[in-house]
């Protein structure tokens, strides 16, 4: 006679979310945002438009993985959001800091602030060598503080691939609050999408 012994067993604690692939994605899908605004930040469609995709694809990342693999929706929502915000701002900030540092310095003269519609144009000129002209709009800093005939320094991409950028005016200089506003919206989106990695729901 026979008697079965009942079989034990063992639950098998599921492994801890990797700390790793929680901080990859937590520095990716922020890069992207700012990879797609900075790519927005180039005076030519192409690069514009591969700036759109980018920023749709990393928006559809983050809701795919972060709302639904990770099953985390708030959290989701929420780096949409600052992804987002950060992409309207990356490029700017990041645009002015570059140059501000590295453009290349040229002697201008204001010759013309014309509106259309609601934002300023100006037209510079330079006052040495062959005497290139520009016309620049608000995303190359014009605005109604400048006025015909200032003389300013432009500044100009030393690989030829931004637009010239005009100055900012005495006492209206926000460059560097700007560069320090991105890192800040680039740090607190990757602490979320870390958070949600982290505490994600199998």
């Amino acid at each position: 006679m026979s008697s079965s012994v009942p079989e034990k067993t063992v639950d098998i604690p599921d492994a801890p979310p990797s700390l790793l692939n929680s901080l990859v994605w937590a520095l990716l899908l922020p890069a992207g945002f700012a990879t797609a605004s900075v790519l927005g930040e180039f005076p030519h469609p192409a690069t514009n438009l591969c700036g759109a995709v980018v920023a749709l694809a990393t928006l559809a990342t983050t809701v795919v993985l972060v709302g639904g693999v990770w099953r985390r929706r708030w959290a989701a929502l929420l780096v949409a959001v600052l992804g987002l915000v950060l992409g309207l701002c990356a490029g700017t900030g990041l645009y002015g800091l570059y140059m501000e540092e590295f453009g290349v310095r040229s002697p201008v003269v204001v010759t013309g602030v014309e509106w259309r519609g609601e934002h300023p144009h100006c037209t510079v000129v330079e006052t040495g060598g062959n005497h290139t002209m520009y016309e620049l709009g608000p995303q190359e800093n014009c605005s109604d503080s400048f006025e015909r005939p200032d003389r300013v320094t432009l500044r100009q991409d030393p690989f030829g691939m931004l637009a010239p950028r005009l100055p900012d005016r005495p006492g209206a200089s926000h460059t560097s609050e700007d560069a320090w506003f991105t890192a800040g919206l680039f740090g607190l989106t990757a602490a979320v999408v870390c958070c949600a990695g982290l505490r994600r729901r199998r």
